[in-house]
């Protein structure tokens, strides 16, 4: 357990371990702020190298991410809270990273009840392409096994930040999205909106994204998303972009779009119909 400590040009950093609390800590650093990662000796254990995280009620400024998962998760992680958060300044909010090769499952991450600021990058971001290609930089097909990154079953809500360079980013693998993430209860102002590529069971219920220029969503070869509630600015012309040939089952719940002149712009070969207004 870390208690009321105050970390200053250093970050609290777990690599494994189980039923842990960290609470009423401030964070200084040049690093990641409060990082879980597992790596073990016995690789793809069916048992998380970490589990059974707390961390509440802490401050963490300057850093490249406020509350940050991987790049490291071949152990696996299951069972981790975080709550009554700030975070000011840091490059990213809440960062969830791996990549091909040093993934795991990565599952039950409960996280409620942050506050940002200023954040430099994304205050939302998944990727599994870290230190690696970009996903088009590579036409290689490749196919999940045990080292490909499992992150899913991620509940964030009552999320609040207060500017950054993008709202949320979403970057999964073609052989493994990123998916089951429950978003509820956001504001979020940021230069950029929300994008997806490679996702699938990606839900939004009353979410505002507040973004200062381009589409507020932008989906690309991401299915079965529920858009719930979803408050946009009244100087946006567009709701959604979709593209990607397996985007499809994107249902729209409760939102407004009658003030948007365009409220969906369809790629070539996405049909009208991967998108349900109700």
């Amino acid at each position: 357990a870390a208690t009321g400590s105050v970390v200053d040009d250093l970050n609290i950093d777990i690599s494994g371990g189980k039923n842990i609390l960290i609470y009423n800590c401030m964070v200084n650093a040049g690093d990641d702020g409060i990082c879980m990662k597992s790596s073990v000796s016995e690789r793809y254990s069916e048992t998380p190298a970490l589990q059974n995280v707390v961390i509440s009620d802490c401050v963490v400024y300057h850093a490249h991410g406020g509350f940050v998962i991987g790049s490291n998760t071949d152990g696996g992680m299951s069972n981790i809270s975080v709550s009554n958060c700030n975070f000011i300044s840091t490059d990213v909010g809440l960062r969830f990273k791996s990549s091909r090769g040093r993934g795991g499952v990565v599952q039950n991450i409960f996280i409620s009840n942050i506050y940002m600021k200023d954040i430099a990058r994304e205050a939302i971001l998944f990727d599994t392409y870290y230190e690696y290609k970009a996903p088009s930089d590579s036409a290689i097909v490749y196919k999940a096994d045990a080292t490909t990154p499992v992150f899913r079953d991620f509940s964030i809500k009552n999320v609040f930040c207060n500017g950054a360079r993008q709202a949320v980013s979403i970057t999964g693998l073609p052989e493994m999205p990123i998916q089951y993430i429950n978003f509820e209860n956001m504001i979020i102002s940021a230069k950029l909106g929300f994008t997806s590529l490679e996702a699938s069971n990606i839900h939004l219920a009353n979410v505002t994204i507040l973004n200062e220029k381009g589409i507020p969503f932008t989906v690309e070869n991401s299915r079965d998303m529920v858009f719930k509630g979803i408050k946009i600015p009244d100087s946006a012309t567009s709701f959604m972009k979709l593209s990607g040939e397996f985007t499809g089952n994107i249902q729209v719940e409760g939102t407004d779009l009658s003030k948007v002149k365009n409220a969906f712009e369809f790629a070539a070969g996405v049909s009208p119909d991967a998108v349900k207004v109700k």
